[in-house]
């Protein structure tokens, strides 16, 4: 899709030797997420054709509004999805298993949500964007533990289902377990790719002289430096990882340099760029016609 040979990482690359190529983050998330065992996907299609269904008329719409309104529900809209076709019609949404894989597919894609949501704003560098990914994996890793203890209190809305009906673990437990134990794999085999970072970039402060060993000389000598300089022992107990090396920049240029093409990568995803770009589609229309305005 980049083009590595003869597309445009190929031809950028033989331009810019030293540049760095990493796949956008929030695509191989929303990739890995996409991954749902059959019986959850089609709960998943059951729901989106339901959507569909209220959102293909405003007098269905208005029907739904009412009867939230008279039910006082916390929303009393829809939001549009891609329609799905040929879905079996069996599942009755009477049925508490199928509330049951409802009320989990919920909680998951919100913890989704808010993984994807760390992943975005300014000043998420590569070595952010790492943490963040590594979290949400551990994180899958400890509610799969979880519920093979029968704990489901990270998903609020199974354990109320679960509390008056604890037949329904038996069937429901394995179906959750296999879906968890399927997106750390996933998510494991997607960001594969994503370069490891030395150590020596994110703890300088902490590296022992054994620790230097396999490095060069000048990486040596500048990170016993920062380790003896008292200025530079306080940046790093204030700034984050990141700052840190811009407020060394002067005193260790190449561990800087190796920090900048490493630790301080600014787009491990397209939402930087995507956020610039809308802010030049703006400000292209809001000049458009005055050539004199400061803003151009």
């Amino acid at each position: 899709m980049t083009g590595r040979d003869t597309g445009f990482w190929g031809c950028f690359k033989r331009e810019v030797p030293q540049c760095s190529f990493i796949h956008c983050m929030l695509h191989k998330q929303a990739l890995a997420t996409k991954n749902l065992q059959p019986e959850l996907h089609e709960t998943l299609n059951l729901v989106i054709k339901v959507v569909n269904f209220v959102k293909s008329s405003l007098l269905n719409e208005r029907i739904l509004r009412k009867l939230c309104e008279d039910s006082e529900a916390e929303h009393d809209v829809l939001l549009f999805h891609a329609e799905i076709r040929n879905i079996s019609s069996r599942q009755e949404f009477s049925s508490i298993y199928f509330k049951l894989k409802l009320g989990y597919l919920t909680e998951i894609f919100s913890y989704y949500n808010l993984s994807n949501l760390r992943l975005q704003g300014d000043g998420i560098f590569l070595q952010v964007a790492i943490e963040n990914v590594t979290t949400f994996q551990n994180q899958l890793k400890f509610f799969r533990l979880r519920i093979l203890s029968n704990q489901w209190n990270m998903f609020s809305r199974v354990e109320a289902i679960l509390s008056p009906s604890p037949h329904l673990e038996v069937k429901f437990t394995p179906l959750v377990e296999e879906h968890l134990m399927n997106l750390v794999t996933d998510f494991s085999n997607r960001f594969s790719d994503v370069p490891s970072i030395p150590k020596y970039l994110l703890t300088p402060m902490d590296k022992s002289l054994e620790d230097m060993m396999d490095l060069g000389n000048i990486l040596v000598e500048e990170l016993l430096y920062l380790q003896g300089n008292e200025e530079a022992k306080a940046k790093y107990s204030c700034a984050n990882k990141s700052k840190f090396w811009f407020l060394v920049k002067g005193i260790a240029p190449n561990l800087f340099k190796k920090a900048e093409r490493l630790l301080l990568h600014p787009f491990p995803t397209i939402y930087f760029c995507e956020k610039r770009f809308l802010q030049q589609i703006f400000l292209g229309q809001n000049t458009a016609g005055d050539l004199t305005s400061e803003k151009i």
